[in-house]
């Protein structure tokens, strides 16, 4: 039974989602999402195309079918324009599907709560949802992920035989959108096996799973990126900086009141005792410290290792999303020892108040609503509107572009320089058929 207190939050939670998805509408394509469109309108192949990709640049088998084969193509800047309303769908069903197949209580307060958390915690929200090239490439391999993490949990206590075949699909599924993913499923997979020795056919599910990590990562297109970075392989400075990362990111994304009123919540809320029970593992310290750090961890040592740097936060994205979503199934796990630590009352009707004002307001929400209101977001929207009119119409001629005023921290483009053969400007100039673009 939902109380009128969940309803409220619930109703809180969606209006908020929606409003990232109706913003949306004022996103414009940028940077590489030109590129993978060029690439997926050549007169090759397009199978041809894509398979290339693992000699060109990564060994990303399931994302690259879907950069290449750019939103720009199929229905132009106006289908562009739709992708993060089809992301944030994603998102919040593959949510509500992991924690009905762990929890299978509360199920769309937990995941719509927990999906709104994440969105005003993540260091990017546009590379997050509305930049095409980077969400497309990290986000639904988390989703699928963690879908394959529930099925496994099914299959580990249900005993369901059957539940083998989608978790080996969700495997193949999710391993091919980064390099994180099957980095993270391996070392998941093997955790999961050592947990007990004795269940073979984990160690076979761990043996696959490393396999498709090898398959991505000894693509030869890896070596011709990496080669752009200097500072590549890098052992004892990938460690040690992975673990600063990992430490300031969780610390940062601790600092929103929202989390510890969301905790409270999950405290004070009743979970049937089976539930409980079988979520028991996750009380060992050894488990605890796995599952809440681990992804952040890994999300920041994969780029670290491969390239040297941490330039881009679009791994970071994707760990503020594993984390949200796991420290709510821990404080589900261990909400009996957490609660017998409180020595006062606490008002459920308080609690839930301050918990709904915070995430209306916190980081990313903030600003969200800020640009929207002062219309700074639309403002972007008529300047990138005008840029991209005058690129369709001077096709095959030199363009001057005046720089974006309006930058907003919810939208991004990459500026263009004085430089006409600088990559960002050539984008433009490939995709639109322009001979140079210079800066006006």
């Amino acid at each position: 039974m939902i109380s009128k207190t969940e309803i409220i939050i619930i109703i809180i939670c969606v209006i908020i989602l929606a409003t990232y998805s109706f913003t949306g509408i004022f996103c414009f394509p940028s940077g590489d999402d030109f590129d993978y469109a060029c690439l997926g309108r050549s007169k090759t192949n397009f199978i041809d195309v894509v398979l290339n990709e693992r000699k060109r640049w990564n060994g990303r088998y399931i994302s690259n079918f879907l950069v290449i084969g750019s939103p720009l193509n199929l229905g132009g800047i106006s289908l562009y324009k739709l992708m993060p309303t089809i992301l944030i769908l994603c998102i919040c069903i593959g949510s509500f599907i992991f924690f009905k197949l762990v929890i299978n209580v509360k199920t769309l307060l937990i995941s719509l709560v927990s999906t709104t958390i994440i969105f005003s915690i993540m260091p990017d929200i546009t590379e997050g949802i509305y930049w095409y090239t980077g969400a497309i490439t990290y986000i639904p391999g988390g989703i699928l992920f963690l879908l394959s993490i529930g099925l496994l949990y099914k299959y580990w206590f249900d005993q369901k035989k059957w539940l083998i075949v989608p978790i080996i699909f969700f495997q193949i599924l999710g391993s091919g959108f980064n390099e994180i993913i099957p980095i993270l499923s391996t070392t998941t997979f093997i955790f999961i096996w050592l947990y007990n020795l004795k269940r073979w056919d984990i160690a076979l599910l761990s043996i696959f799973q490393f396999g498709l990590l090898y398959y991505v990562i000894s693509a030869p297109g890896n070596s011709v990126r990496n080669s752009f970075f200097t500072e590549q392989h890098q052992i004892w400075f990938s460690f040690q900086m992975a673990w600063q990362y990992t430490i300031r990111f969780i610390g940062e994304w601790m600092l929103n009141p929202a989390i510890y009123l969301w905790i409270i919540t999950l405290i004070f809320s009743e979970f049937p005792e089976k539930i409980i029970s079988r979520l028991s593992f996750l009380k060992r310290p050894l488990v605890l410290l796995f599952v809440l750090l681990g992804p952040t961890y890994l999300s920041a040592f994969g780029p670290l290792w491969s390239t040297g740097q941490l330039g881009q936060y679009r791994t970071e994205n994707l760990a503020s999303y594993f984390y949200i979503v796991t420290l709510s199934i821990v404080i589900i796990a261990n909400k009996e020892f957490i609660k017998s630590k409180f020595r006062f009352t606490l008002k459920s009707n308080l609690i839930a108040f301050w918990l709904s004002i915070f995430l209306l307001i916190w980081k990313n929400q903030f600003f969200l609503f800020k640009e929207l209101a002062t219309g700074e977001i639309i403002n972007f929207e008529k300047e990138m509107e005008t840029r991209i009119q005058l690129l369709e119409q001077s096709e095959n001629k030199d363009v001057y572009l005046s720089p974006i005023v309006n930058r907003t921290k919810t939208l991004f483009v990459y500026p263009i320089t004085d430089n006409p053969k600088d990559w960002k400007n050539q984008c433009y100039s490939n995709f639109y058929r322009n001979k140079k673009i210079y800066k006006k």
